[in-house]
């Protein structure tokens, strides 16, 4: 397995490990997201400058951050569950973007 497609497996992994209890008993799981994080900023920095990008993966981080943003308002901290869904959204954004996500540009608050 190259390391392309281990990141894209644990891109998988963290996502369930984080939406599902989320969805099922409102939890945060603060160390799946740390985990699902860390890897998807990993996966942008493998993919930077590729012009071909994994669509499971891209498609995990999407539905990830659509998901946060439609849990935030029945979450426990729906603040915490939108600071994911950007952090989620940043990875994702770097990734269209050629670009690793220290690259980025901030978003302007």
């Amino acid at each position: 397995m190259t390391e392309l497609e281990h990141l894209c497996k644990e891109v998988e992994r963290w996502m369930l490990e984080l939406i599902m209890p989320l969805q099922t008993t409102k939890e945060i799981n603060e160390a799946a997201f740390e985990r699902l994080n860390e890897t998807a900023k990993a996966l942008a920095r493998q993919l930077k400058g590729s012009e071909m990008i994994p669509r499971r993966a891209i498609d995990c981080l999407y539905v990830t951050m659509g998901i946060l943003k439609n849990e935030a308002d029945y979450s426990r901290d729906k603040e915490r569950v939108m600071q994911m869904a950007l952090a989620v959204n940043q990875a994702f954004g770097a990734i269209l973007e050629g670009l690793a996500v220290e690259d980025r540009k901030p978003l302007p608050s």
